[in-house]
């Protein structure tokens, strides 16, 4: 059973001249799709043009909330995906991020543009996927007073395994990627535990966030039967089962058939 990156940066500049190789590599280790996830308008111009130039590929498009600005506009994100309905599957990454951006003002500017994007994935039907650092109980504030219609992930979950619950019964399903490969990833590992096999995903969010032993390193999707392979000790069931439940999982979470 193949495996699927639900969480890639293969639009990212660094991958320009070589994400079809990549993708190739990959191909060849049992990762038959991913998902290119968008940052902002050019990246996720980018997701979705590589989304029609690569049948393994699939977009996801959005504004990180790292790069909302006081102007920022997101009629793009409406337009981008009536122009492509079938290639953009989630919007996304979208959320909080309370590391890199300490002003409250900022912190209410990415919950706006957050609560916005939200509002946009119920009107097409679409799920969401999130990004959180340190903003996990405001971000669940959030999504029970803005409910997401379509379910969505928490993408490269590193939040507590005692919040898991509460994600499960907004709808979401919880993906993992190379720091639960990290020797002291030991929160990580709980939350996994804590997870329900038919919510639990698998990404890479590469080039960042290698798996050891690659750590510190260029990720790729070409790392994703490592991820797998760490999964299914923790959690201590057969591959065949996880392979089979993640891909289940991931057409479950975007509404799609088949990829």
């Amino acid at each position: 059973m193949a495996i699927i990156d639900t969480h890639c940066h293969l639009n990212a500049d660094i991958f320009t001249h070589r994400w079809q190789q990549i993708l190739n590599d990959a191909q060849a280790v049992g990762v038959d799709h991913a998902m290119v996830v968008g940052w902002d308008e050019t990246s996720s111009r980018r997701a979705t043009e590589l989304a029609t130039l690569d049948p393994r590929l699939h977009a996801v498009i959005g504004l990180h909330p790292v790069d909302v600005q006081p102007t920022s506009s997101l009629d793009w994100v409406t337009t981008l995906y009536q122009q492509h309905p079938s290639r953009i599957l989630a919007i996304g990454e979208i959320g909080l991020d309370f590391y890199w951006k300490k002003d409250p003002k900022e912190h209410q500017q990415q919950a706006q543009s957050f609560i916005a994007q939200i509002h946009f994935a119920n009107t097409l039907h679409l799920p969401v996927v999130i990004h959180c650092r340190d903003a996990y109980e405001a971000i669940l504030a959030i999504l029970e007073r803005h409910p997401v219609q379509q379910g969505g992930i928490m993408h490269c979950y590193a939040g507590p395994s005692e919040l898991v619950p509460r994600f499960i019964s907004l709808g979401f399903y919880l993906s993992f990627g190379g720091p639960i490969t990290f020797k002291n990833a030991h929160d990580a590992r709980a939350s996994l535990l804590a997870t329900p096999l038919n919510r639990i995903l698998v990404e890479t969010d590469s080039p960042y966030l290698s798996p050891h032993p690659f750590r510190g390193k260029e990720n790729s999707p070409i790392h994703l039967p490592i991820i797998v392979d760490k999964i299914q000790e923790t959690l201590n069931i057969s591959k065949e089962l996880l392979t089979k439940t993640l891909y289940q999982n991931t057409l479950q979470v975007f509404h799609v058939k088949t990829l």
